[in-house]
């Protein structure tokens, strides 16, 4: 590995002050209690305006954490699998439960619900254990966005099903039905969407109830973001036609690339959609922000989050999200090239002691995560956490951008001219029907020039960046006498377009 010694301050001192060394010094970790006699699996996790916790859980309670006493208390029950939730006020709240909106009030303040409202019910069910619907985020025009998970193969459809059942390639309701004495079930692609508008992200309207379409192509689509800005954001979990979970901004009628939703497209006439060739799919569906790298970086995406702009420091304004089956947060960083975003993703407040399972996350005070757990039989754990940034000084990256030759980071704090070694390779991902994808064409990564310009690192690449790749980069060596050692060098870049 080559070593690049950048600018005549060498000589900085070495000397540190109190930095953070890793996320145990940025984030203070703490267990919270649960509730007795609950299933401690959180299904959805929210902040009430007088800063008490609202969580749902999976077997279907509503329960509220007094910040004041440290007690639970049962708010609600009778959900059926409620997997996100929006706070309106402190007696109200919206519930995106497996079979619909709702919303739920305690009209007479006494601190227990009493009005279950409701909102909307229009999409597809067939039984399978698969479908599950996430989201409830509310959008700055007031309309609530769920994304319906696609059902599996694992499972078939139950004999009452609600709504209409396509018959797409020929696939019945009667033949896909399970045979409940041998447990046989006829083949079917490993995920589909019989009923309507599963694998899609729809919005509702709150007044009215109408559910309006919005987008197809998502697997499990655990992550349901709205910004201020009003930008939907989806991250998808990895599998068949998912290289890697990845992450989205939605738009209005496009097709994101998983295909079993397309037969609930206005005018589908092509059959069973998975069973087209994956070139024809790939003509017509819209690329994702950025891969999450499976076992590198995430397994299982999550709930999806826009930190405050004060109070996380260099965080503040950054899209973070929650996973399942490893010890992190992950982050995004967002960048554009030739008028279309892509990105970076990189690990995040990876406490020591966080653990698995963190699926479900809500903003406090003072800069803290609330992180609720669940594993519903997958790797995960159980359990409530909060993470509450600490303002320790420490280094970090702010900005990620692609250019003609390499990369160019930019750090909070101009690093020390010391020894940065690059290591890192880059690689392509197949878009086909098998589950996941290998790392295609593997090739190392070289520098043949490192630059430090004030807070800025300029990567030039021995090979000019190639489009649709994805760049696995560390950036060992990089320190600053202010500010210790860099906190996450590792990122993860999606290069569908470059600098021509």
């Amino acid at each position: 590995m080559i070593r690049y010694y950048l600018t005549p301050l060498m000589i900085a001192s070495s000397l540190w002050t109190a930095a953070a060394s890793g996320w145990k010094d940025i984030c203070e970790l703490t267990v919270l209690p649960n509730p007795a006699g609950v299933d401690q699996q959180y299904g959805a996790l929210g902040t009430l305006p007088n800063g008490d916790l609202i969580a749902t859980f999976h077997r279907g309670e509503i329960m509220v954490y007094s910040q004041v006493d440290k007690v639970w208390k049962k708010w609600g029950e009778g959900l059926h699998e409620p997997l996100g939730l929006h706070v309106e006020n402190q007696h109200s709240i919206v519930v995106v439960q497996r079979a619909e909106l709702t919303r739920i009030t305690d009209t007479d303040k006494d601190g227990k619900a009493d009005s279950y409202q409701a909102i909307c019910n229009s999409w597809g069910m067939s039984g399978n254990y698969h479908e599950f619907a996430f989201g409830a985020a509310k959008s700055p025009d007031g309309h609530f966005y769920v994304a319906l998970g696609t059902a599996s193969n694992g499972g078939g459809a139950r004999p009452e099903i609600r709504g209409e059942w396509s018959d797409a390639g020929g696939l019945t309701h009667e033949f896909i039905k399970p045979d409940w004495i041998s447990g046989g079930r006829p083949k079917m692609p490993r995920m589909y969407a019989r009923v309507p508008y599963r694998g899609w992200v729809v919005k509702v309207n709150p007044t009215t109830g109408e559910m309006i379409p919005v987008a197809s192509g998502l697997r499990t689509p655990h992550g349901v973001h709205v910004n201020a800005q009003g930008e939907v954001f989806v991250n998808d979990n990895q599998g068949d036609w998912l290289a890697n979970s990845k992450l989205y901004r939605i738009e209005q009628d496009k097709f994101y690339g998983h295909p079993a939703s397309l037969q609930w497209t206005k005018g589908w006439d092509k059959g069973t959609p998975s069973e087209l060739p994956a070139e024809e799919l790939d003509k017509i569906r819209s690329k994702a922000l950025c891969y999450l790298p499976q076992g590198d970086l995430a397994n299982s995406p999550t709930q999806i989050l826009t930190l405050p702009k004060e109070g996380f420091g260099p965080y503040g304004g950054d899209l973070i999200m929650g996973e399942m089956n490893q010890s992190r947060l992950v982050r995004y960083l967002p960048d554009t090239v030739n008028g279309k975003q892509q990105g970076a993703a990189l690990s995040f407040m990876a406490h020591p002691d966080l653990s698995r399972g963190n699926a479900k996350l809500s903003l406090g005070d003072d800069g803290v995560i609330y992180v609720g757990k669940t594993h519903l039989s997958w790797p995960g754990d159980s359990g409530l956490v909060s993470l509450k940034y600490n303002q320790n000084p420490h280094l970090a990256i702010d900005e990620i951008a692609l250019t003609k030759t390499g990369f160019r980071i930019t750090l909070n704090e101009a690093p020390d001219a010391t020894e940065i070694e690059l290591k890192g390779s880059r690689y392509g991902l197949l878009y086909h029907q098998k589950y996941g994808s290998p790392k295609m064409k593997l090739t190392e990564l070289k520098a043949s020039s490192i630059l430090v310009k004030g807070n800025v690192i300029e990567v030039t690449l021995e090979q000019s960046p190639v489009a649709d790749q994805i760049y696995d980069i560390t950036l060992n060596g990089v320190s600053s006498s202010k500010l210790g050692k860099l906190i996450a060098p590792r990122f993860f870049y999606t290069a569908h377009e470059v600098i021509k």
